[in-house]
């Protein structure tokens, strides 16, 4: 039996003409939700505020209740307060709404920052627009312990990928293989540049050039008894002509054992005690605060040559040691003023000898008596410090020796000689005292590495102490540091081979260490990385009182009106 249908006029007479003037169940129950809501959000919001009035931020809990997030550690401080650091109605980053660009005018939070940490500009020849505010690369509120240098590659090669893009039209990079088109740190010449510090000298197809001048072999001192070739005459521990000094560079209660440096005995890191030297000079070294220790202190004569060079001519029967780091004309002048005092020393009669009557005129009766025997000494003791076989001008051979080691031309070269024959100048030596200027590089953190793997041209030998390191440095102008190649060992992603799933012992492993772009480069001030924590450049550009700092205002007393800093 076919069922009736229901039409339009049935539904019509059965729904009732004023459903839509009253509320169902459903209805009721998400109004009395909705008032629920806003009324326990008024309730809380009240119950933050400080109704006081006292100046105690710790009572005012919407600041806290507002925050996504903790604060790092160094900016705990301002946990409470929001204006410390945020513009109200101006976004912290500077970028209007839906735009991932930073607008140029509207970065009042940049100067709350700065306030308290005055970073200069990456590069005055980069476009404006493209420079970034301080929270679109430092995002704060991601924890305590959260870095805020330790930024995303991205940071930075989103400007050096394509380096040219991003500079003012009318400036170009000094070097775009060096500073351009970055992608990541990698061995190829695609992804990273080649390191090419300032103080050597690359051309293409030619292996680098150290550009210092000083005659020093590396595989001659890593040789024992520091020969130049085996079967030589080695020095020996008891030819140290300084005996507290030996101790430097003794290994053994053997006195006739050949001297065998390493690396340490030249090379200390400045968080390093330097102990053990018989100079004052040397044990009485002031360390600088440059850094925590990652690099090295400047070698210097006194605390790594003078033990065995010691710049010493034999006097009037009694030795005379020269000082170094002076020009010859000074050396002349300590030789004269000491060769007159050793023979005034010896016969102080001389002062009351004959005085001839007609004296020559600028000459005293002094210089009559003991000229001659002074001359002929300096004479002597020039020719021992300056040799003849050794020829002055920027062409001398640096692996070139005479038979006395305690000469000036053993390491130094000449400028041009005087009417004597004696040099005017002695060449300075522009040995840098960190080479890799754009770039950081903890020693400290490679302590555990050899550094034959890194600096193999330096010895003479390999780790057997009997087969010859192939191309050895034997010659001043080897460029010793090592290349892109020899970073991506360790920094570079994790990777194991050989065996069975990568875990035989004949697999060989390699990368797993940071390679990120912060890892050695910083952005502010990159430049300059010796200057210490109270650097103009970075130093703050107000100061404040305490209640001040703690409150997140700003100061009243200009950078500019305030004592300079004494930090270096």
């Amino acid at each position: 039996m076919a069922m009736k249908r229901e039409t339009g006029k049935d539904r019509w007479r059965r729904i009732p003409k004023n459903y839509f003037k009253s509320r169902d169940r459903l209805q009721n129950l998400k109004l009395q939700l909705s008032v629920l809501a806003t009324v326990l959000s008024i309730a809380w919001f009240a119950s933050g505020i400080n109704w006081t009035g006292s100046s105690d931020s710790s009572t005012d809990l919407n600041g806290l209740r507002a925050n996504h997030g903790e604060l790092n550690r160094v900016h705990a401080a301002w946990a409470n307060k929001c204006d410390a650091c945020h513009v109200p109605f101006e976004p912290i980053d500077g970028r209007p709404l839906f735009s991932s660009v930073a607008s140029v005018e509207n970065r009042s939070s940049d100067k709350l920052c700065m306030s308290c940490h005055a970073g200069p500009a990456h590069h005055a020849t980069m476009k404006p627009e493209d420079s970034k505010t301080c929270a679109q690369c430092h995002r704060d509120h991601q924890g305590a312990d959260f870095s805020l240098v330790r930024l995303i590659d991205g940071e930075c090669t989103s400007c050096h990928s394509n380096l040219t893009a991003h500079l003012l039209l009318d400036k170009k990079p000094r070097d775009e293989r060096q500073f351009g088109n970055v992608i990541k740190f990698a061995a190829e010449p695609a992804n990273h540049p080649p390191f090419r510090p300032e103080a050597a000298l690359f051309a293409d197809g030619k292996p680098p050039v150290d550009r210092s001048k000083l005659k020093f072999s590396h595989a001659r001192h890593m040789m024992p008894g520091i020969v130049k070739k085996a079967g030589d005459t080695p020095y020996k521990i008891s030819d140290i002509p300084i005996v507290a000094e030996r101790a430097r560079y003794q290994k053994s209660a053997d006195l006739q054992a050949a001297v065998q440096l390493d690396c340490a005995s030249c090379h200390v890191l400045d968080s390093t005690e330097v102990k053990g030297s018989a100079n004052p000079a040397v044990a009485a070294v002031a360390l600088p605060v440059r850094s925590s220790g990652g690099y090295f202190l400047p070698s210097t004569f006194e605390g790594s040559c003078r033990a065995c060079h010691t710049l010493t001519v034999l006097g009037n029967n009694r030795p005379l040691e020269v000082p170094h780091g002076v020009q010859p004309d000074q050396v002349i002048d300590f030789v004269k003023q000491a060769y007159s005092a050793q023979i005034l020393a010896d016969d102080p009669k001389i002062l009351s000898s004959f005085v001839p009557r007609a004296q020559v005129p600028g000459k005293s009766a002094l210089d009559l008596t003991i000229q001659k025997k002074r001359d002929d000494l300096v004479r002597a003791a020039l020719k021992s410090l300056f040799p003849d076989e050794i020829k002055p001008g920027p062409g001398n051979d640096p692996a070139s020796t005479t038979s006395n080691a305690n000469n000036c031309a053993e390491c130094h070269y000449y400028g041009k000689a005087d009417a004597q024959g004696f040099p005017s100048k002695v060449e300075p030596t522009n040995v840098p005292q960190v080479w890799f200027t754009h770039a950081a590089f903890d020693h400290t953190a490679h302590r555990g590495v050899s550094c034959r793997d890194c600096h193999a041209k330096s010895y003479a030998f390999e780790a057997d102490g009997k087969t010859p390191v192939k191309d050895a440095s034997w010659v001043a102008t080897d460029y010793l540091n090592p290349g892109i190649e020899n970073c991506v060992q360790c920094h570079a992603p994790a990777s194991t081979g050989g065996g069975w799933l990568g875990m035989g012992s004949t697999g060989k492993s390699s990368g797993g260490v940071s390679f990120d772009c912060t890892e050695c480069h910083r952005y502010h001030n990159g430049d300059n990385k010796l200057q210490g924590p109270g650097a103009t450049a970075e130093d703050a550009r107000s100061i404040r009182s305490i209640q001040q700092f703690l409150q997140g205002t700003g100061g009243e007393v200009e950078k500019s009106a305030a004592p300079k800093s004494t930090n270096p």
